[in-house]
């Protein structure tokens, strides 16, 4: 303004005010009209100093940062976001604005927003930093996702699961049906190998269960697409093959959803097909990504079980009672090698409904003459006075130190804590996840609900007698009811005393840490 008021800003001179609203007259129209009508009251009252109204005050402080603005604007800085106003007089002023001035006050407050947006969290992500992508197994529920993901699908000829009832809690997960067409009409072809349908319906009727044995049979039938795959004209192997994979884990994961081992496992040859050098021969890359399976097989799995099996016999001494809940492959090893070390110890195996998995680790274990008990887990608090050592397998360990295993693990845990009876999990740790699960309800796995309302035995063969009809015949006729039958539960840390792995046994308070080896972190 021409000058200043008793209320004039901090740090604004008169003689800089004036040499300011001189410089651009055009932009502080208005504060100049108010700013001479208090100089004549200012002289006509001597050193009486008038009060300015709102209005004035605001106009002359709108006229400053124009002006401000404008000289940041030819000095090539970025001015600061303007205060936002509500009154018409300094709406006229920022209108009656040079265009220069008004183009650097929108450009500062669209970066000041977007800053506040940041550090807020909202709006769209920083560039350079990646955006958090929700899996689609965990976006059941979400239409738009499902549809985005059914032409995905739709162009390899895979059939997409139809959305069914669920319970709320378990909306955003699919829901895994045995006698869902997943082949009908499909065509065997060069997108899906007749190896990665075989698989795939082996995956749907839990003929291959286990996560080592599905990740064993994923590597074997991977190992037959890189064979056969043959590198199209005017195309690079190496990022040729990674687009064929897509359509192959897609249609694995419709059949049943992946574990963590095997997303670990597709990932490392996924890594090993990116690394291929542009100018190497096709035979010479195939063998090269096939050699990496192998390693990943023989390292991670075989090796690593090796050295599981010793940590675990040796921890299993004379007149022991070990119980173990399902069936789990490396705790039966162990099981195994410490009986043909001649250590006398007795197992208490732990089944529950529907699959009824602890009768096949039985089955092995009284074959080899191993005394054993067999009991359901509804009635582990009246033979945990007995035990001494509880033995479990994993599907999964998160970063925080959670374990992921069949539905019924946590309540074995929980029991033996309360007990003071030492926990220990057997788990290679390929099957580490950086990933933190503090529930099992955003990252599970539900299986078919017929399971769980039927009473006959997995096992049993021939027609099923009138009276093993299911518990809840036509219950998917029944207004208001939904089964569910989950598959995993999680385990907190604090109800597990060790982990044994190869690399020995850990607390799993060193998951984060052994996962930062393994990417290559260095401090």
């Amino acid at each position: 303004m021409a000058e200043a008021s008793p209320q004039q800003p901090s740090g604004s001179s008169p003689d800089h005010a004036c040499s300011t609203i001189a410089s651009n007259p055009a932009g502080a129209a208005d504060s100049g009209a108010a700013g001479a009508a208090a100089a004549a009251a200012a002289s006509e009252s001597g050193k009486s100093k008038p009060k300015l109204t709102k209005a004035e005050r605001r106009a002359i402080q709108e006229g400053q940062r124009a002006a401000k603005a404008q000289r940041q604007a030819a000095e090539g800085k970025q001015p600061r976001k303007p205060q936002a106003s509500g009154s018409a007089t300094s709406g006229a002023a920022a209108a009656s604005a040079p265009p220069a001035a008004a183009t650097s006050s929108s450009k500062s407050a669209s970066t000041a927003a977007q800053a506040s947006a940041a550090a807020s969290g909202k709006g769209q992500p920083t560039r350079g930093k990646s955006e958090h992508r929700i899996p689609m197994s965990m976006q059941a529920d979400d239409a738009k996702a499902q549809a985005k993901a059914g032409k995905v699908l739709a162009k390899s000829q895979i059939y997409q699961r139809p959305p069914e009832d669920r319970v709320q809690f378990f909306s955003h997960l699919h829901q895994y049906l045995r006698d869902f067409p997943l082949t009908d009409g499909m065509q065997i072809n060069a997108t899906i190998p007749e190896a990665i349908l075989r698989l795939g319906l082996q995956y749907a009727h839990y003929t291959i269960c286990g996560a080592n044995s599905r990740c064993i049979a994923l590597l074997a039938a991977l190992k037959t697409v890189v064979a056969d795959y043959v590198t199209p004209p005017e195309k690079e192997m190496r990022r040729d093959l990674e687009v064929k994979l897509k359509p192959v884990i897609g249609y694995l994961n419709t059949c049943r959803l992946l574990g963590t081992g095997m997303g670990n496992a597709i990932k490392h040859i996924k890594l090993a097909i990116a690394q291929l050098p542009p100018d190497m021969p096709e035979s010479e890359a195939k063998e090269r990504v096939i050699s990496e399976i192998d390693r990943f097989h023989s390292e991670k799995i075989m090796m690593a079980d090796v050295a599981i099996v010793q940590y675990g016999e040796a921890l299993i001494k004379k007149g022991d009672v070990i119980l173990t809940f399902a069936n789990s492959s490396l705790v039966k090893d162990i099981l195994v090698a410490a009986h043909k070390s001649e250590t006398q110890f007795r197992v208490i195996v732990v089944d529950s409904r529907p699959r009824y998995e602890g009768l096949s680790m039985l089955k092995e274990l009284q074959a080899l003459g191993i005394p054993c008990t067999y009991i359901l887990l509804t009635a582990i608090s009246y033979v945990i006075g007995q035990v001494t050592t509880v033995l479990m397998g994993a599907a999964s360990i998160a970063a925080n130190g959670t374990v992921m295993s069949r539905c019924g693990t946590s309540q074995v845990a929980n029991v033996a804590k309360r007990n003071n009876i030492p926990v220990l999990i057997a788990c290679e740790t390929y099957k580490f996840t950086e990933r933190v699960l503090i529930d099992a309800f955003i990252a599970n796995e539900i299986s078919d609900p017929r399971d769980l309302v039927s009473t006959v035995h997995p096992e049993s063969t021939g027609t099923p007698s009138p009276e093993q009809r299911p518990l809840l015949d036509k219950w998917e006729e029944t207004q208001n009811l939904s089964v569910v039958n989950i598959m995993y539960d999680i385990t907190p840390p604090v109800f597990i005393t060790h982990l044994i792995t190869e690399l020995g046994c850990i607390p799993c308070d060193s998951v984060s840490a052994v996962l930062r080896v393994q990417s290559g972190y260095q401090m």
